[in-house]
């Protein structure tokens, strides 16, 4: 998990990391499709105070950056300097909750995001009778930019703008049926003249909609839910969603996970109406039937100094998940596979190898895969006649460990 954690401290907002234990996406210690580099992006807002360039609400509304932040790695544990990256026109007063998703159709990555649009000439101004000022405060509209490299961003364009409705903090998965599906805060940030989108709740709350495509023109997409979290948990209000499918063998089975920031009684702050993230699950994220979680392990919110919101999941391999937690590489150990003799020209049969990784920190990974994120084999070769040692070999943020076996391959 990535996010970002609110604490009205000197510290003042910050950008954390946490890794989950085991494979329980409820429980977590503070810590492209086209390759193997992670990317990292981020809004260019600091609410904590003046002295971060933080003036009121309006101006946040209507004058503020419009830029994205930035950041690159190879490996999750070492990152590139901060890029500071117009995406947003001259028309846009905000530019909030940047997303990313790879668009097989267009072989390119769909950065969107929330901005206010004003007419051309006009500028944030505190003095309301101001004739170029920015009154009244304009509803919310999803921009978009395309990008391949994340320096090199297309002019931004509109993917959804619904006069009247919300369409904050947008996210969008692939279901398993060929849809896209985008899950929306029914509110503008501006709460200009909004009415709700689709059945109406008694708070701003989360819609899901989907479309065949993530560019599909705005009345292509079809709504599937509405009052996500209000029908379930009476909640005052929510945005900025983030939705992922579980892993395989995932202890809650095949579905997808949804974590809302809200605003409800009881949350694992131990705050009152706190606004931060709360999980949901569905079996099928294309015929939802969203429904509040647990927290398995509660957040340490001491060590984040605030509380969780806005953010992302992804899956990790083995190897991203060592890294990212900052563990080493100490060793690897194996049990052979079954199969030690070979005629020549048989393929290498790994079945009943099971390989073990020692890290740092004292935890042991019980069983690797092999390929991207485990371990690879190499030194097989079957036209060979003779004894030949197979090396398993297991790589961490610049650090490899191997171990071998023996088989025979002849007549």
């Amino acid at each position: 998990m990535i996010n970002f954690a609110r604490s009205n401290s000197n510290i003042g907002q910050q950008v954390y990391f946490a890794t989950s234990v085991g494979n329980d996406p409820t429980a977590w210690v503070a810590t492209n499709d086209e390759g193997d580099r992670f990317f990292l992006i981020a809004t260019d807002l600091n609410v904590d105070g003046v002295e971060y360039g933080w003036k009121d609400w309006d101006w946040a509304q209507s004058g503020a950056s419009r830029y994205i932040e930035v950041w690159e790695s190879d490996d999750l544990r070492n990152w590139s300097q901060q890029r500071h990256v117009l995406v947003s026109p001259k028309e846009a007063g905000i530019t909030y909750a940047p997303e990313a998703i790879w668009d097989p159709e267009i072989g390119a990555f769909v950065v969107f995001w929330t901005s206010s649009m004003y007419p051309k000439g006009t500028h944030y101004s505190s003095d309301k009778s101001d004739p170029n000022g920015r009154y009244p405060l304009t509803g919310g509209q999803t921009l978009y930019s395309t990008t391949r490299d994340f320096v090199n961003f297309s002019s931004a364009k509109v993917m959804t703008a619904r006069t009247g409705h919300g369409t904050l903090d947008p996210v969008i998965i692939p279901d398993r049926k060929g849809y896209y599906q985008r899950i929306v805060s029914d509110r503008n940030s501006t709460g200009v003249n909004l009415t709700w989108y689709g059945l109406p709740c008694d708070s701003g709350d989360l819609y899901q909609e989907r479309a065949r495509s993530v560019l599909a023109q705005p009345d292509e997409w079809q709504l599937v839910a509405t009052c996500i979290t209000h029908r379930t948990m009476n909640t005052t209000y929510a945005e900025g969603p983030l939705v992922f499918k579980a892993n395989p063998e995932d202890l809650r089975g095949k579905g997808y996970y949804m974590y809302a920031d809200q605003k409800w009684a009881g949350s694992p702050s131990g705050e009152f109406m706190e606004e931060q993230y709360q999980p949901y699950w569905t079996a099928d994220v294309g015929q939802p039937d969203w429904q509040p979680i647990n927290w398995t392990q509660k957040p340490d919110y001491n060590l984040s100094l605030g509380v969780i919101r806005h953010g992302h999941i992804w899956s990790l391999t083995t190897a991203e998940h060592a890294a990212l937690r900052g563990t080493n590489l100490r060793s690897i150990n194996i049990i052979p596979p079954k199969k030690r003799v070979y005629s020549i020209g048989e393929s290498l049969d790994l079945e009943g190898m099971i390989v073990s990784a020692r890290y740092s920190d004292g935890i042991t990974d019980d069983e690797l895969f092999e390929g991207y994120g485990g371990y690879s084999i190499s030194g097989f070769d079957p036209r060979r006649k003779c004894k030949q040692a197979v090396k398993v070999s297991y790589s961490v943020v610049g650090i490899t460990k191997t171990a071998s076996f023996t088989v025979k391959v002849k007549h």
